[in-house]
């Protein structure tokens, strides 16, 4: 079996590719006024300790892409190729994906008069919804590729860079230059970084900031002969935050709107959206040079029109969905640790994976969401209620 070194993560994305009961419908959470956003026919936005479902799906669908990418980068392996090959290629893209939805949804949850001048509970707010599970991972694999150096006398599985300095890197979150250790964790890194700054922008007058925002997204495009490109993983995370902070802006204008056109329009966006997103995945290398913008394009789509989309809410209300949307931070942190102890059983004890067979891709996600789950329980929600700062503090902090 052989394993693929791949380049770190962050640079493969850098360039002009930077611009990515069970089958029941979830009850409404949140209203605009007396009734959903998918019937936006009210004036009051809905409060912002609810979680919008929708939204939440839409994550757990871009951690599995995640999933699959690795899935594929790390063992050289491409089950199912004619349908997958999009997320073998370009899965990466979710990450994308991740840092505008995180912008849209922590400008949702902290951009408010009663929240935007805690900074310090904010930024506690973020290191307890952060932090725990990032932290286990973190030690699970420095042991792991510990024991393979070390007591196997073999190469670092996938990521090499595992020194002392990229432990202490990783355990204050500042790591993210480099993929080392939990190597998908440099996006959560990054973020965490991007969120400081957030956090300090919302304190200023709001036209202000919003002009900081769309001035960091602009900082973020650096001249490399005739293009425009974000050359690290900071400035990526960067621009697709701060466009998730400005477009929830935009959202704010339009789900305010007491209009039953809204709904329509955003079906139709929604639906528009989410088939160019599929069909574009086919295509993207035949326009290499606009990937990056088109991408980002449609990312903003469906995430803006999820929200108000009764066509959103039936499809992504379900709960297998919303529930995988719900553990989607655990579903990303623990995929790669589970790869590395099937890589320990293969060297160890002889032990396969048919890895290059659905049926290795198909359990593998099912372990990892599996896993996903008890680590939400048993680590994610415990770490919450541990680093709280008040008991008034929710434990379902924003995503």
């Amino acid at each position: 079996m052989l394993v693929k070194i791949p380049t770190p993560e962050w640079q493969s994305t850098c360039g002009d590719r930077v611009f990515v009961h069970f089958f029941s419908v979830r009850k409404p959470e949140r209203a605009i006024g007396t009734v959903s956003f998918g019937d936006v026919s009210s004036n009051s936005l809905p409060t912002s300790s609810d979680r919008i479902v929708e939204l939440d799906s839409l994550r757990g669908i871009a951690a599995i892409a995640v999933v699959v990418y690795h899935h594929g980068s790390h063992f050289d392996a491409s089950p199912l190729l004619v349908l997958l090959g999009p997320l073998y290629r370009d899965g990466w893209r979710a990450v994308d994906f991740f840092f505008v939805l995180s912008g849209f949804v922590l400008a949702r949850a902290y951009w408010k008069e009663e929240r935007k001048d805690s900074f310090i509970r904010n930024l506690c707010d973020r290191i307890r919804r952060l932090y725990p599970l990032h932290f286990v991972t973190l030690l699970l694999v420095a042991l792991g590729q510990w024991y393979l150096i070390s007591g196997l006398n073999r190469n670092a599985f996938v990521y090499q860079s595992n020194d002392s300095v990229q432990f202490a890197l990783n355990l204050v979150l500042i790591h993210g230059f480099d993929t080392s250790f939990n190597g998908p964790s440099w996006s959560i890194s990054t973020e965490f970084m991007v969120n400081v700054l957030f956090f300090v922008i919302i304190l200023l007058p709001r036209r202000l900031a919003l002009v900081t925002f769309a001035a960091a997204i602009a900082l973020t495009f650096i001249p490399r002969g005739d293009e425009l490109v974000a050359i690290t993983p900071l400035t990526r995370t960067l621009r697709g935050f701060c466009v998730g902070v400005l477009l929830y802006s935009l959202f704010v204008a339009i789900a305010s709107r007491p209009r039953t056109w809204v709904r329509h329009a955003a079906d139709v966006v929604f639906i528009v959206a989410l088939v160019c997103s599929i069909g574009y995945a086919y295509l993207v290398e035949t326009y290499p040079q606009l990937s990056g913008g088109i991408t980002l394009m449609l990312h903003c789509l469906l995430i803006i029109s999820a929200p108000m989309s009764s066509l959103a809410k039936w499809s992504l209300r379900r709960k297998p969905l919303a529930y995988l949307g719900e553990i989607s931070y655990s579903v990303y942190l623990v995929h790669f640790p589970l790869q590395l102890i099937l890589w320990l059983a293969f060297v160890t004890l002889g032990l396969t994976w048919p890895f290059g067979e659905l049926f290795g891709l198909l359990p593998f996600i099912a372990l990892t969401i599996g896993c996903a789950a008890l680590s939400y329980r048993y680590i994610e929600l415990p770490g919450k209620r541990l680093l709280r700062l008040s008991r008034k503090d929710p434990v379902q902090a924003p995503a």
